[in-house]
């Protein structure tokens, strides 16, 4: 696998995907105020610029060691931020994970679907994926729609559930090559 630039976008019908930046800061704190939206996360989430600005730069070292790939989804006709999508290398050498959220104010238009096809197929192309996982709360419908539409089949139900939102169930899916 080829070193992939910090500058690299994948463009599609609607959306850029392109790397993370500190200039995103803003837009994710404002969409993490959102509690109905960010109580489903699976990790803890920094809530004041600080936080986001030194998570950024971890994002950007981990994207320089290939082992995660953090995008921010923009609508292409304008580059207004819509959301993110991280790409996390897991133990098995070739199994990648894929999480992914859309502002509030832009539910319900495709276009986590959208950019979710585009971060997997980067994944089989680019990353020499065999496995791209998703996990979605119990009470996440939405995501799972989203997990769905992508092709991807129910996998198992994680005993642990969702540790970071209390959610008392979780469930896996996978798309395989």
């Amino acid at each position: 696998m080829n070193a992939i630039p910090h500058d690299f976008e994948i463009a599609t019908a609607r959306c850029v995907l392109r790397a993370l930046g500190v200039i995103d800061a803003p837009f994710i704190a404002a969409a993490l105020r959102d509690d109905a939206f960010a109580g489903d996360m699976r990790w803890d989430l920094p809530r004041d610029e600080t936080a986001l600005i030194a998570a950024v730069a971890a994002s950007r070292d981990k994207w320089s060691a290939g082992s995660a790939y953090r995008f921010t989804v923009l609508l292409q006709a304008t580059r207004e931020p819509l959301g993110c999508i991280a790409l996390r290398h897991e133990p098995r050498a070739h199994d990648w994970s894929i999480g992914f959220w859309i502002a509030r104010p832009q539910w319900g238009h495709g276009f986590a679907v959208e950019a979710a096809a585009a971060a997997s197929e980067f994944a089989f192309s680019q990353l020499n994926a065999t496995t791209v996982r998703a996990a979605h709360a119990g009470r996440n419908r939405q995501s799972r729609r989203v997990i769905e539409k992508l092709g991807m089949r129910f996998k198992r139900q994680l005993a642990e559930g969702c540790a970071a939102s209390g959610m008392p169930s979780e469930f896996e899916y996978t798309l395989e090559r």
